[in-house]
């Protein structure tokens, strides 16, 4: 029973051997009957289903092996359609295109519908040029093999996108535009706000001409320009009545609202341009630069506007009875309206910077190591221009005040950011720089509270000295009892005894600080001082006046 047993064990474990031989045989004949009916289709396969293999889409073991020799890219196949659709040659453009029929035309229409979709509803400058794949594989990280996208359409069920398909035989593909995003060229087209202007007017007008501007564009450009500067100063003349009713009340305000038609007609022009110019039907690229011109002519009328404002504050400060008995602060208005000209002007060109995508903080750094520079080769302008800092906050001058500079005698007519201007009594213009001018002796003859009379003369000896004594004390007298010197202090003394003559000196101060005046009361007092030395008999032996202006 056990031997039994034994053999049926053996009889089974043969049986699964020979089984499993038995399937391992017909596995094997099977793959050698699978393999050959391929290799006859390869051989046998008709032309069109040849050429159909050849542009389907390679194997990514065929994209390493072909990668040296198919050259072509993503980003080089735009950039190939849009220099010739900009040029013109939509045929040559159609190239990038998958025809949709044999007519050439059909293909050379795509291509300008296609370029007109792309100008206006992409963004394609260098930035975005940069971020399209340059490899001839194109991008493989987006899961979307032998097909880059290039950018996204806006359509009212959502956005489609725009994409490059990799085609050819090998050693010679081309990216071209793929058949989904032909077949959506004329819904996209028929979507774009000008396409009636780009179907109706003639082909001469529609040809790209300087700055990237069609044609058409330039010729109407002209016409926004005067149709903005009318509406400008239609609303201005309009806007500047109805102001001075609502303020008519308030003086400061009219003075303000006078000053301000040229901001006002600037910026009204402005804004009345940035209303017009859709009807231009500029590219993205283009009319952002334009939006950018607009916005800054904007931005200096504000400037200009807040200018005539600060003109019109500091002239009128100067009246004010508060700053009349403060003269150092007086001074100083001069120099802050120049300071504020200058940090607006220094806003509008940092705005304008920026209007033009120019990042701020590099320009401040550059302007900081330019400023450096400049700061050591312009170092007398800086030195001038501290100069009047310093004077108009000293105030050791003013405009209007005759003053002694050196050899230069005269009136100041202006003090300026690099120097100051005199006028001389020959009424000639001395000018000065600063820096010299804060350095130098300054002789001011308008802060004089009196102007000083010295005279020096002889009197013949013809009086014995008791009349030479009542001689000084009419002298003395005669001096004080004028109408315009300081009685005071009145100095008559005899200072030396000479062959010919006693010698006199006269000093006394006239309250006065007029050069005019003091030449007319000079004048008068010098007469009446030879009358009283005729009245005493004595003949005057020479006589030597001298003006000195000082203050006591």
């Amino acid at each position: 029973m056990i031997e039994l047993c034994r053999q049926v064990r053996d009889a089974v474990r043969m049986q699964s051997c020979v089984r499993w031989l038995h399937l391992g045989l017909c596995a094997l004949l099977g793959t050698l009957c699978g393999m050959a009916p391929r290799v006859v289709w390869a051989e046998k396969a008709s032309p069109v289903q040849q050429a159909a293999a050849a542009y389907a889409a390679p194997s990514d073991s065929e994209d390493e092996k072909e990668a040296e020799s198919d050259q072509d890219t993503p980003r080089r196949a735009l950039e190939r359609f849009l220099a010739q659709a900009r040029s013109g040659d939509y045929f040559k453009a159609a190239e990038a295109i998958q025809p949709s029929s044999t007519d050439v035309s059909d293909g050379a229409d795509k291509a300008r519908k296609l370029a007109a979709v792309l100008e206006r509803r992409l963004r394609l400058g260098p930035d975005e040029l940069s971020k399209i794949s340059d490899l001839p594989t194109g991008n493989l990280s987006d899961g979307l093999k032998h097909q880059d996208v290039i950018g996204r359409i806006d359509m009212p069920l959502g956005s489609e996108t725009v994409r490059l398909q990799r085609l050819g035989t090998p050693g010679a593909r081309r990216w071209m535009f793929s058949q989904a995003t032909v077949q959506r060229i004329d819904a996209w087209y028929e979507r774009l706000e000008d396409h009636f202007v780009l179907e109706t007017l003639p082909d001469a007008l529609l040809g790209r001409g300087p700055l990237g501007l069609l044609y058409w564009q330039w010729l109407a450009l002209p016409l926004l320009i005067v149709l903005s500067a009318l509406g400008g100063v239609s609303v201005t003349m309009v806007a500047r009545p109805l102001l001075r009713k609502l303020l008519a009340a308030r003086e400061m305000w009219q003075a303000l609202l006078e000053r301000q038609r040229g901001p006002l007609w600037l910026l009204f022009s402005s804004l009345f341009s940035l209303l017009l110019l859709p009807i231009l039907f500029l590219t993205p690229p283009v009319g952002q630069s334009v939006r950018a011109l607009n916005l800054i002519a904007v931005e200096v009328s504000l400037c200009w506007m807040a200018w005539r404002v600060a003109d019109v504050l500091t002239t009128r400060a100067r009246l004010l009875e508060w700053l009349e008995s403060r003269p150092g602060l007086r001074g100083v208005l001069p120099l802050i309206r120049q300071l504020i000209g200058i940090a607006l002007i220094a806003v509008a060109a940092a705005m304008a910077l920026s209007e033009l995508g120019l990042s701020l903080t590099s320009v401040m750094a550059s302007l900081g190591l330019g400023g450096l520079a400049v700061a050591l080769a312009a170092k007398n302008t800086l030195e001038h221009f501290f100069g009047s800092v310093t004077l108009s906050i000293d105030q050791s001058i003013r405009v209007g005040d005759q003053i002694r500079l050196g050899d230069v005698n005269g009136i100041v007519e202006q003090i300026g950011m690099r120097s100051t201007r005199i006028r001389t009594a020959d009424r000639s213009i001395v000018t000065i720089p600063n820096g010299k001018v804060a350095d130098m002796q300054i002789e001011t003859i308008a802060a004089r509270d009196r102007t000083r009379f010295f005279l020096t003369l002889g009197v013949v000896y013809a009086l014995k000295p008791a009349g030479m004594r009542s001689l000084r004390e009419s002298l003395v007298k005669c001096v004080r009892s004028h109408p315009k010197v300081w009685p005071e202090v009145v100095r008559v003394h005899f200072t030396g005894l000479t062959d010919a003559a006693i010698t006199i000196e006269v000093t006394a101060w006239f309250q006065v600080t007029e050069q005019d005046q003091f030449l007319e009361a000079r004048q008068e007092l010098l007469l009446q001082i030879l009358e009283v030395i005729e009245t005493f008999g004595a003949t005057p032996a020479f006589a030597k006046a001298l003006t000195q202006p000082a203050s006591r």
